[in-house]
């Protein structure tokens, strides 16, 4: 397939993506291709997994009507490589959906157009269409995450207990260092034992705040 567009698109933006109409398999109605496919593009663009979206009505705009017929038949994915350099993206997201007895089966795939290379690919299996809205979420989400590891991580849990290891370690250590330095300054059999007491409890307290410190970052990079 050979694919000509205006100049001005062939500056390809490796952060953006093109989503194809859905393709049509077995027993599915084309009013119900039509809303998967909106909902596909919907959440692409909603998830932010890439920076810019374009979507199957702009591809449209974007092609003449050969290409556009060119297109129809590019399922390969060194075809689809080839229309997405032409568009200017740097990846091209493939849905397709079908029906196999009473099973709804929608499939996505993610290919780089540089590589000419299928990256990612996943598929859910729902038995009502009221459940492929929820499908098509899940599996954007499911792309997001591959696109983007770290917005699978459990961000607040370790920066919580790393916060509230250093808070500990660091009140317990001025609280020991204050009382020592009282009993410097006006020893007293007061500021003695409250010196004796505050070694007694911050000195625990600052290790273990050490501890959670350290746990808790070790968490946040290696979950």
């Amino acid at each position: 397939m050979n694919i000509a567009l205006p100049l001005i698109l062939l500056a390809t933006t490796q952060d953006s993506a093109a989503v194809f109409e859905v393709s049509k398999a077995h027993g599915v109605e084309p009013s119900l291709v039509k809303i998967i496919n909106e909902e596909v593009v919907t959440h692409m663009a909603k998830s932010k997994t890439f920076s810019k979206v374009v979507g199957s009505g702009d591809l449209k705009a974007l092609l003449s009507l050969e290409q556009q017929k060119s297109a129809l038949g590019c399922d390969e994915t060194r075809c689809l490589a080839e229309l997405g350099g032409a568009l200017g993206v740097g990846y091209l997201v493939v849905p397709s959906l079908g029906k196999i007895g009473d099973s709804y089966l929608i499939n996505l795939k993610l290919v780089d157009v540089e590589a000419a290379t299928p990256l990612w690919r996943d598929r859910r299996e729902v038995k009502q269409e009221s459940d492929l809205v929820g499908a098509v979420k899940e599996l954007s989400q499911a792309l997001h995450v591959f696109r983007h590891p770290k917005a699978s991580k459990n961000t607040w849990a370790p920066k919580l207990v790393a916060t509230s290891g250093v808070v500990a370690a660091s009140a317990s250590l001025g609280h020991f260092l204050y009382t020592k330095q009282r009993y410097e300054d006006l020893p007293s059999r007061t500021n003695y034992q409250s010196a004796q007491a505050a070694q007694r409890i911050d000195q625990p307290l600052f290790y273990a705040g050490l501890v959670a410190g350290v746990l808790g970052s070790l968490w946040w990079v290696f979950q």
